[in-house]
């Protein structure tokens, strides 16, 4: 039995060949206008890794770009499993970076291993035998850190969806072991604030925050940036 992501992964392949996925945002991401419709402009083919059990796989499929009939211009969607300029998906994400802000005895080291056992990419018959390496859920926080704006858009949602809600109370400090300096204190920080905000909007709407609040907020500060220069 294949595991529900390998599963997802094949389901969204098949639907792009089949030329059956749609574009589901309504407003470009680009110029902020509503054109009715958007023209798949081309799919790029893309790896994506899942960690199952103590091995590393790797699927292909693709990511869809898409074009405004207004202003020309194309964006990307991600689809429901990936992340912007991640190769992991989305939960392997998430999991792994949640474990390690909350867990306070979890180091690097022990949050990449299952069971106490290293994680294989492939298998560990396989010619390929590097280790899942502790130093990429160190970039994944990092990573998350950076969607400030995913977090303020998702904490007001959460607040005005539940204005009871003791969301900030869950936002615990970081741990003093886990960090050498305060840029990396505000990084796990931020990272974990996030990290709250998105189980909570997922309890609340039945889904999560990702992609598309990331998606949408990556690709509008990357074009506020391009008319900056």
């Amino acid at each position: 039995m294949l595991p529900p992501i390998e599963e997802a992964i094949q389901a969204y392949t098949r639907a792009v060949e089949k030329g059956e996925v749609r574009c589901d945002v309504e407003v470009c991401l680009r110029c902020g206008k509503r054109p009715g419709i958007f023209k798949l402009k081309d799919r790029r083919t893309r790896s994506f890794c899942f960690i199952f059990e103590r091995s590393v796989r790797k699927l292909q499929s693709f990511l869809c770009r898409w074009k405004c009939a207004l202003c020309r211009k194309t964006f990307t969607l991600y689809p429901p499993f990936a992340l912007p300029r991640k190769r992991y998906v989305l939960e392997d994400v998430l999991n792994t970076s949640r474990r390690y802000v909350e867990k306070e005895a979890l180091s690097y080291r022990k949050v990449v291993k299952v069971r106490g056992m290293p994680v294989f990419h492939g298998s560990e018959d396989a010619d390929d035998l590097r280790v899942f390496s502790h130093s990429t859920p160190h970039r994944w926080l990092g990573f998350l850190a950076t969607l400030v704006t995913t977090t303020r858009e998702a904490l007001r949602l959460v607040r005005q969806k539940s204005p009871s809600s003791g969301v900030f109370r869950k936002i615990e400090p970081i741990v003093p072991w886990k960090y050498r300096s305060d840029d990396r204190r505000r990084v796990l920080q931020d990272a974990r604030r996030l990290l709250v905000a998105e189980a909570e909007y997922r309890v609340l709407f039945g889904i999560s925050v990702f992609p598309r609040f990331a998606t949408v907020f990556h690709v509008a500060l990357y074009t506020a940036d391009r008319f900056a220069l």
